[in-house]
Protein backbone atom coordinates (compact mmCIF):
# COMPACT_ATOMS: atom_id res chain seq x y z
CA UNK A 1 0.00 0.00 0.00
CA UNK A 2 1.20 3.46 -0.81
CA UNK A 3 2.19 5.63 2.62
CA UNK A 4 0.02 8.84 2.60
CA UNK A 5 0.04 12.09 4.70
CA UNK A 6 -2.64 14.68 4.40
CA UNK A 7 -1.84 18.07 4.87
CA UNK A 8 -4.00 19.96 7.68
CA UNK A 9 -5.10 18.19 11.30
CA UNK A 10 -8.54 19.21 11.84
CA UNK A 11 -11.51 17.74 11.88
CA UNK A 12 -12.42 16.97 8.28
CA UNK A 13 -8.31 15.97 7.66
CA UNK A 14 -10.04 13.05 10.12
CA UNK A 15 -12.08 12.36 8.21
CA UNK A 16 -10.16 12.17 4.99
CA UNK A 17 -8.33 9.58 6.98
CA UNK A 18 -11.08 8.01 7.29
CA UNK A 19 -11.82 7.62 3.58
CA UNK A 20 -8.20 6.75 2.41
CA UNK A 21 -8.49 3.86 5.14
CA UNK A 22 -11.82 2.75 3.80
CA UNK A 23 -10.17 2.44 -0.07
CA UNK A 24 -7.41 -0.61 1.14
CA UNK A 25 -4.96 1.14 -0.74
CA UNK A 26 -3.27 3.29 1.34
CA UNK A 27 -1.38 3.37 4.64
CA UNK A 28 -2.20 6.59 6.28
CA UNK A 29 0.98 7.50 7.96
CA UNK A 30 -0.02 11.16 9.62
CA UNK A 31 -0.87 14.38 9.44
CA UNK A 32 0.83 17.85 9.13
CA UNK A 33 0.28 21.20 10.01
CA UNK A 34 1.59 24.55 10.51
CA UNK A 35 3.29 23.74 13.66
CA UNK A 36 2.92 20.35 14.66
CA UNK A 37 4.92 18.67 17.06
CA UNK A 38 1.73 16.65 18.37
CA UNK A 39 -0.43 13.75 17.99
CA UNK A 40 -4.23 13.08 17.16
CA UNK A 41 -6.02 10.02 17.99
CA UNK A 42 -8.31 8.75 15.74
CA UNK A 43 -10.21 5.47 16.96
CA UNK A 44 -7.79 3.62 18.75
CA UNK A 45 -4.90 4.55 16.26
CA UNK A 46 -2.67 7.32 17.24
CA UNK A 47 -0.98 10.01 14.00
CA UNK A 48 1.79 12.04 14.93
CA UNK A 49 0.99 15.35 13.53
CA UNK A 50 4.12 16.82 11.52
CA UNK A 51 5.33 20.54 11.10
CA UNK A 52 4.80 21.30 7.29
CA UNK A 53 8.04 21.71 7.01
CA UNK A 54 8.69 18.12 7.54
CA UNK A 55 7.45 17.66 3.98
CA UNK A 56 10.56 17.93 2.18
CA UNK A 57 11.75 14.85 4.54
CA UNK A 58 9.13 12.50 3.31
CA UNK A 59 10.91 9.29 1.64
CA UNK A 60 10.29 8.90 -2.17
CA UNK A 61 6.95 7.15 -3.09
CA UNK A 62 5.04 8.67 -0.53
CA UNK A 63 1.70 10.61 -1.67
CA UNK A 64 -0.41 13.82 -0.12
CA UNK A 65 -3.93 14.16 0.56
CA UNK A 66 -5.23 17.65 1.27
CA UNK A 67 -7.92 17.62 4.91
CA UNK A 68 -9.21 21.19 4.51
CA UNK A 69 -12.92 22.03 3.73
CA UNK A 70 -12.05 25.50 2.28
CA UNK A 71 -11.50 26.29 -0.90
CA UNK A 72 -9.02 28.99 -0.89
CA UNK A 73 -7.44 26.84 1.26
CA UNK A 74 -6.85 23.63 -1.25
CA UNK A 75 -6.59 25.82 -3.83
CA UNK A 76 -3.12 27.74 -2.02
CA UNK A 77 -1.69 24.04 -0.54
CA UNK A 78 -2.22 22.06 -3.70
CA UNK A 79 -0.73 25.11 -5.83
CA UNK A 80 2.38 24.34 -3.40
CA UNK A 81 3.23 21.22 -3.30
CA UNK A 82 1.12 19.49 -6.55
CA UNK A 83 4.39 19.57 -8.92
CA UNK A 84 6.52 17.63 -6.39
CA UNK A 85 4.08 15.07 -4.59
CA UNK A 86 1.62 12.60 -6.01
CA UNK A 87 -1.68 13.13 -5.20
CA UNK A 88 -4.26 10.48 -5.82
CA UNK A 89 -7.95 10.59 -6.03
CA UNK A 90 -9.62 9.31 -2.48
CA UNK A 91 -12.71 7.49 -3.82
CA UNK A 92 -14.72 5.84 -1.15
CA UNK A 93 -15.77 2.45 -1.97
CA UNK A 94 -19.55 3.24 -1.96
CA UNK A 95 -19.66 6.36 -4.75
CA UNK A 96 -21.68 4.80 -7.24
CA UNK A 97 -22.23 5.91 -11.19
CA UNK A 98 -20.86 5.07 -14.41
CA UNK A 99 -17.16 3.95 -14.37
CA UNK A 100 -16.51 5.14 -17.79
CA UNK A 101 -18.33 7.70 -18.06
CA UNK A 102 -16.95 10.36 -15.53
CA UNK A 103 -12.83 11.45 -15.74
CA UNK A 104 -10.90 13.41 -13.39
CA UNK A 105 -7.78 14.93 -12.80
CA UNK A 106 -5.93 14.60 -9.22
CA UNK A 107 -6.41 14.98 -5.47
CA UNK A 108 -10.05 14.81 -5.78
CA UNK A 109 -11.90 13.92 -2.68
CA UNK A 110 -14.96 11.60 -3.07
CA UNK A 111 -16.51 10.58 -0.13
CA UNK A 112 -19.38 7.84 0.78
CA UNK A 113 -22.40 7.58 -0.66
CA UNK A 114 -21.79 9.84 -3.95
CA UNK A 115 -23.43 9.66 -7.18
CA UNK A 116 -21.93 10.42 -10.09
CA UNK A 117 -23.99 9.64 -13.53
CA UNK A 118 -22.37 9.69 -16.50
CA UNK A 119 -20.69 12.23 -19.05
CA UNK A 120 -18.79 14.26 -16.52
CA UNK A 121 -15.76 15.69 -16.21
CA UNK A 122 -13.98 16.99 -13.28
CA UNK A 123 -10.93 18.56 -12.50
CA UNK A 124 -8.58 18.79 -9.24
CA UNK A 125 -8.75 18.77 -5.57
CA UNK A 126 -12.11 18.74 -5.48
CA UNK A 127 -14.13 17.64 -2.28
CA UNK A 128 -17.51 15.32 -2.84
CA UNK A 129 -18.94 15.26 0.34
CA UNK A 130 -21.57 13.01 1.60
CA UNK A 131 -24.42 12.02 -0.44
CA UNK A 132 -24.07 14.02 -2.73
CA UNK A 133 -25.01 13.78 -6.67
CA UNK A 134 -23.42 14.77 -9.74
CA UNK A 135 -25.38 14.69 -13.08
CA UNK A 136 -25.16 14.05 -16.68
CA UNK A 137 -22.70 16.02 -18.98
CA UNK A 138 -21.35 18.28 -15.40
CA UNK A 139 -18.11 19.79 -15.74
CA UNK A 140 -16.26 20.99 -12.35
CA UNK A 141 -13.06 22.75 -12.72
CA UNK A 142 -10.78 22.76 -9.73
CA UNK A 143 -10.95 23.42 -5.66
CA UNK A 144 -14.44 23.13 -5.17
CA UNK A 145 -16.19 21.80 -2.66
CA UNK A 146 -19.40 20.04 -2.71
CA UNK A 147 -20.87 19.94 0.94
CA UNK A 148 -23.22 17.05 2.04
CA UNK A 149 -26.66 16.48 0.25
CA UNK A 150 -26.11 18.40 -2.52
CA UNK A 151 -27.60 18.00 -5.81
CA UNK A 152 -25.93 19.22 -8.84
CA UNK A 153 -28.45 18.40 -11.93
CA UNK A 154 -27.37 17.68 -15.16
CA UNK A 155 -25.43 20.04 -17.91
CA UNK A 156 -24.29 22.24 -14.91
CA UNK A 157 -21.10 24.19 -15.41
CA UNK A 158 -19.07 25.02 -12.20
CA UNK A 159 -15.45 26.83 -12.42
CA UNK A 160 -13.17 26.72 -9.78
CA UNK A 161 -12.73 27.83 -6.11
CA UNK A 162 -16.67 27.41 -5.05
CA UNK A 163 -18.19 26.33 -2.06
CA UNK A 164 -21.96 24.57 -2.32
CA UNK A 165 -23.70 24.37 1.24
CA UNK A 166 -25.33 21.31 2.39
CA UNK A 167 -28.73 20.14 0.94
CA UNK A 168 -28.37 22.92 -2.04
CA UNK A 169 -29.33 22.74 -5.65
CA UNK A 170 -28.27 23.49 -8.80
CA UNK A 171 -30.36 23.13 -11.59
CA UNK A 172 -29.96 21.95 -14.65
CA UNK A 173 -27.73 23.51 -17.52
CA UNK A 174 -26.52 26.36 -15.23
CA UNK A 175 -23.32 27.90 -15.14
CA UNK A 176 -21.40 28.81 -11.88
CA UNK A 177 -18.58 31.02 -11.91
CA UNK A 178 -15.25 31.15 -9.52
CA UNK A 179 -14.90 31.90 -6.05
CA UNK A 180 -19.00 31.56 -5.60
CA UNK A 181 -20.80 30.38 -2.22
CA UNK A 182 -24.03 28.74 -2.47
CA UNK A 183 -25.52 28.90 0.63
CA UNK A 184 -27.19 25.55 2.48
CA UNK A 185 -30.52 24.58 1.41
CA UNK A 186 -30.28 26.83 -1.48
CA UNK A 187 -31.95 26.37 -4.86
CA UNK A 188 -30.13 27.95 -7.87
CA UNK A 189 -32.38 28.85 -10.73
CA UNK A 190 -30.13 30.92 -13.00
CA UNK A 191 -26.29 31.42 -13.29
CA UNK A 192 -24.08 32.59 -10.47
CA UNK A 193 -21.21 34.86 -11.82
CA UNK A 194 -17.91 35.11 -10.27
CA UNK A 195 -17.34 36.34 -7.06
CA UNK A 196 -20.94 36.37 -5.87
CA UNK A 197 -22.40 34.79 -2.67
CA UNK A 198 -26.10 33.26 -3.51
CA UNK A 199 -28.85 31.94 -0.93
CA UNK A 200 -32.44 30.98 -0.71
CA UNK A 201 -35.40 29.83 -2.44
CA UNK A 202 -34.90 30.76 -5.04
CA UNK A 203 -31.10 31.25 -4.79
CA UNK A 204 -30.61 35.12 -4.48
CA UNK A 205 -27.67 37.65 -4.87
CA UNK A 206 -26.04 38.87 -1.32
CA UNK A 207 -24.47 42.37 -1.65
CA UNK A 208 -21.08 42.55 -0.45
CA UNK A 209 -22.05 44.07 3.00
CA UNK A 210 -24.06 41.42 3.16
CA UNK A 211 -21.56 38.41 2.56
CA UNK A 212 -19.49 40.06 5.01
CA UNK A 213 -21.80 40.88 6.98
CA UNK A 214 -25.07 39.07 6.92
CA UNK A 215 -28.23 39.91 5.61
CA UNK A 216 -29.14 43.17 7.28
CA UNK A 217 -25.23 44.41 7.35
CA UNK A 218 -24.11 46.81 10.33
CA UNK A 219 -27.82 46.17 11.79
CA UNK A 220 -26.96 43.01 13.54
CA UNK A 221 -25.07 42.11 16.37
CA UNK A 222 -21.44 41.41 16.26
CA UNK A 223 -20.07 38.01 16.49
CA UNK A 224 -16.42 37.05 17.27
CA UNK A 225 -15.77 33.05 16.45
CA UNK A 226 -13.48 31.18 18.57
CA UNK A 227 -11.28 28.78 16.94
CA UNK A 228 -10.93 28.56 13.10
CA UNK A 229 -10.98 25.09 12.27
CA UNK A 230 -13.40 22.91 10.30
CA UNK A 231 -15.90 22.95 12.82
CA UNK A 232 -15.41 26.84 12.28
CA UNK A 233 -16.47 26.47 8.44
CA UNK A 234 -19.52 24.50 9.70
CA UNK A 235 -20.83 27.10 12.19
CA UNK A 236 -20.26 29.79 9.43
CA UNK A 237 -22.76 27.69 6.98
CA UNK A 238 -25.46 27.66 10.33
CA UNK A 239 -25.02 31.52 11.15
CA UNK A 240 -25.57 32.74 7.79
CA UNK A 241 -28.27 30.37 7.00
CA UNK A 242 -29.68 31.88 10.50
CA UNK A 243 -28.91 35.29 9.39
CA UNK A 244 -29.04 36.81 12.81
CA UNK A 245 -25.85 37.62 13.61
CA UNK A 246 -23.01 39.74 11.87
CA UNK A 247 -19.34 37.59 11.83
CA UNK A 248 -16.80 40.35 13.06
CA UNK A 249 -13.95 38.07 12.79
CA UNK A 250 -12.27 34.53 14.16
CA UNK A 251 -9.32 34.06 16.73
CA UNK A 252 -7.34 31.66 16.15
CA UNK A 253 -3.99 30.04 16.61
CA UNK A 254 -0.91 32.58 16.72
CA UNK A 255 0.37 31.34 13.34
CA UNK A 256 -2.92 31.59 11.23
CA UNK A 257 -3.31 35.61 11.80
CA UNK A 258 -4.01 37.61 8.67
CA UNK A 259 -5.65 34.35 7.38
CA UNK A 260 -9.43 34.05 6.55
CA UNK A 261 -12.18 31.06 7.09
CA UNK A 262 -14.59 31.43 4.50
CA UNK A 263 -13.86 34.98 3.96
CA UNK A 264 -14.23 35.60 7.62
CA UNK A 265 -10.71 37.55 8.95
CA UNK A 266 -8.65 35.57 11.34
CA UNK A 267 -8.07 38.57 13.56
CA UNK A 268 -5.51 37.52 16.60
CA UNK A 269 -5.96 34.80 19.58
CA UNK A 270 -7.97 33.88 22.47
CA UNK A 271 -5.68 36.29 24.06
CA UNK A 272 -7.73 39.20 22.50
CA UNK A 273 -11.27 37.37 24.24
CA UNK A 274 -11.44 39.80 27.68
CA UNK A 275 -10.30 43.39 24.83
CA UNK A 276 -13.34 42.05 22.43
CA UNK A 277 -15.80 41.31 25.03
CA UNK A 278 -15.23 44.96 26.29
CA UNK A 279 -15.56 46.16 22.84
CA UNK A 280 -19.03 44.62 22.76
CA UNK A 281 -18.73 42.04 20.65
CA UNK A 282 -20.94 38.79 21.42
CA UNK A 283 -18.72 35.01 20.81
CA UNK A 284 -19.22 31.46 19.81
CA UNK A 285 -16.46 28.91 20.83
CA UNK A 286 -16.60 27.57 17.28
CA UNK A 287 -13.04 25.13 17.94
CA UNK A 288 -14.50 20.90 17.44
CA UNK A 289 -14.68 18.73 19.99
CA UNK A 290 -13.73 14.97 18.92
CA UNK A 291 -13.89 12.65 22.15
CA UNK A 292 -12.00 15.58 24.31
CA UNK A 293 -13.97 18.44 25.15
CA UNK A 294 -11.31 20.09 27.10
CA UNK A 295 -10.29 22.72 24.31
CA UNK A 296 -13.65 24.17 24.32
CA UNK A 297 -14.19 24.08 28.06
CA UNK A 298 -11.28 26.10 28.08
CA UNK A 299 -12.32 28.68 25.86
CA UNK A 300 -15.45 28.65 26.96
CA UNK A 301 -14.61 29.35 30.65
CA UNK A 302 -12.35 32.44 28.96
CA UNK A 303 -15.46 34.07 27.96
CA UNK A 304 -17.36 33.30 30.92
CA UNK A 305 -14.24 34.99 32.63
CA UNK A 306 -14.19 38.58 30.70
CA UNK A 307 -18.28 38.71 31.14
CA UNK A 308 -18.61 37.79 27.61
CA UNK A 309 -21.90 36.98 26.01
CA UNK A 310 -22.14 33.64 24.19
CA UNK A 311 -24.76 32.98 21.49
CA UNK A 312 -26.85 30.39 20.52
CA UNK A 313 -27.18 29.64 16.73
CA UNK A 314 -29.77 27.74 15.46
CA UNK A 315 -30.00 26.34 11.66
CA UNK A 316 -33.50 27.55 10.52
CA UNK A 317 -33.69 24.03 9.17
CA UNK A 318 -33.56 22.58 12.42
CA UNK A 319 -36.55 21.74 14.31
CA UNK A 320 -37.29 23.26 18.25
CA UNK A 321 -40.29 21.77 19.60
CA UNK A 322 -42.04 23.17 22.47
CA UNK A 323 -40.43 23.68 25.63
CA UNK A 324 -37.16 22.78 24.16
CA UNK A 325 -34.39 24.53 25.63
CA UNK A 326 -30.50 25.49 24.85
CA UNK A 327 -28.14 26.66 26.48
CA UNK A 328 -25.54 29.53 26.09
CA UNK A 329 -22.99 29.17 23.04
CA UNK A 330 -24.67 25.96 21.68
CA UNK A 331 -24.95 25.15 18.36
CA UNK A 332 -27.98 23.18 16.42
CA UNK A 333 -26.58 22.19 13.43
CA UNK A 334 -29.17 21.91 10.17
CA UNK A 335 -31.42 19.11 9.74
CA UNK A 336 -31.03 18.70 13.80
CA UNK A 337 -34.30 18.04 15.83
CA UNK A 338 -34.98 18.66 19.50
CA UNK A 339 -38.00 17.29 20.43
CA UNK A 340 -41.12 18.83 23.63
CA UNK A 341 -38.87 19.11 27.33
CA UNK A 342 -35.40 18.63 26.03
CA UNK A 343 -33.03 20.55 27.78
CA UNK A 344 -29.38 21.27 25.77
CA UNK A 345 -26.75 22.53 27.79
CA UNK A 346 -24.63 25.01 27.26
CA UNK A 347 -21.21 24.81 24.84
CA UNK A 348 -22.92 21.96 23.00
CA UNK A 349 -23.23 21.11 19.17
CA UNK A 350 -25.91 19.49 18.12
CA UNK A 351 -24.65 18.14 14.95
CA UNK A 352 -26.46 18.03 11.35
CA UNK A 353 -29.47 15.35 11.72
CA UNK A 354 -28.95 14.57 14.99
CA UNK A 355 -31.94 14.23 17.10
CA UNK A 356 -32.74 14.81 20.61
CA UNK A 357 -36.06 13.51 21.94
CA UNK A 358 -38.73 14.45 24.50
CA UNK A 359 -37.80 14.93 27.91
CA UNK A 360 -33.96 14.50 27.53
CA UNK A 361 -31.34 16.22 29.19
CA UNK A 362 -27.87 16.78 27.51
CA UNK A 363 -25.09 18.43 29.75
CA UNK A 364 -22.68 21.15 29.37
CA UNK A 365 -19.45 20.99 26.47
CA UNK A 366 -21.23 17.97 25.12
CA UNK A 367 -21.00 16.98 21.18
CA UNK A 368 -23.63 15.14 19.38
CA UNK A 369 -22.52 14.41 16.26
CA UNK A 370 -24.13 13.41 12.83
CA UNK A 371 -27.07 11.82 12.53
CA UNK A 372 -26.85 10.29 16.26
CA UNK A 373 -30.20 10.10 17.93
CA UNK A 374 -30.86 10.33 21.78
CA UNK A 375 -34.46 8.57 22.28
CA UNK A 376 -36.79 9.93 24.91
CA UNK A 377 -36.05 11.11 28.54
CA UNK A 378 -32.33 9.83 28.22
CA UNK A 379 -29.45 11.64 30.12
CA UNK A 380 -26.16 12.42 29.02
CA UNK A 381 -23.49 14.12 31.24
CA UNK A 382 -21.14 16.94 30.81
CA UNK A 383 -18.17 17.11 28.59
CA UNK A 384 -19.79 13.87 26.54
CA UNK A 385 -18.80 12.77 23.04
CA UNK A 386 -21.63 10.83 20.82
CA UNK A 387 -20.54 9.62 17.76
CA UNK A 388 -22.01 9.90 14.26
CA UNK A 389 -25.16 7.86 13.96
CA UNK A 390 -24.83 5.90 17.59
CA UNK A 391 -28.10 5.90 19.43
CA UNK A 392 -29.66 5.95 22.90
CA UNK A 393 -31.93 3.39 23.72
CA UNK A 394 -35.40 5.32 25.83
CA UNK A 395 -33.94 6.48 29.38
CA UNK A 396 -30.39 5.44 29.20
CA UNK A 397 -28.13 7.22 31.28
CA UNK A 398 -24.74 8.29 29.97
CA UNK A 399 -22.63 9.88 32.30
CA UNK A 400 -20.28 12.49 31.99
CA UNK A 401 -16.43 12.42 29.92
CA UNK A 402 -17.82 9.80 28.29
CA UNK A 403 -17.08 8.84 24.73
CA UNK A 404 -19.64 6.37 22.52
CA UNK A 405 -18.14 5.87 19.57
CA UNK A 406 -19.75 6.07 16.37
CA UNK A 407 -22.91 3.84 15.28
CA UNK A 408 -22.98 2.46 18.73
CA UNK A 409 -26.35 1.15 19.94
CA UNK A 410 -26.82 1.75 23.79
CA UNK A 411 -28.79 -0.39 25.83
CA UNK A 412 -28.13 0.45 29.61
CA UNK A 413 -26.59 3.15 31.43
CA UNK A 414 -22.36 3.82 30.93
CA UNK A 415 -20.39 4.84 33.73
CA UNK A 416 -18.04 8.18 34.23
CA UNK A 417 -15.44 8.43 32.36
CA UNK A 418 -16.26 5.18 29.85
CA UNK A 419 -15.32 4.59 26.46
CA UNK A 420 -18.42 2.26 24.46
CA UNK A 421 -18.76 1.23 21.33
CA UNK A 422 -20.33 -1.44 18.96
CA UNK A 423 -23.96 -2.89 18.50
CA UNK A 424 -25.09 -3.30 21.50
CA UNK A 425 -22.21 -1.13 23.20
CA UNK A 426 -19.92 -2.87 25.47
CA UNK A 427 -17.16 -0.89 26.99
CA UNK A 428 -13.18 -0.68 25.75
Amino acid sequence: MTDLWILGAGGFAKEVCWLARATGKFNVRGFFDLSGGYETVIGNISYPVLPEGAIATLKKGSALAIGSGDPHVIAKLSARYKEEWPFPNLIHPTMTGDEHGVTMGIGNIITSNTMFTTAIRIGSFNVFNLTCTIGHDCIIGDANVINPSANISGSVTIGNNNLIGTNATVLQGLNIGDDCRIGAGSVVTKDVASGLTVVGVPAKTLAPAERANGAKGKSKPSLILVGGGGHCRAVIDVIEAEGKWRIEGVLDREEFVGDDVLGHPIIGTDARIAELVAEGHSMLVTAGQIKDASLRVRLFDLVAKAGGSLATVVSPSARLATGATLGAGTVVGHYAIVNSAAHIGGNCILNTGAVVEHDSVIGDHCHISTGAIINGDCTVGARTFIGSRAILLQSVQVGEDCVVGAGTVVLKDVQNGSTVVGQPAREL
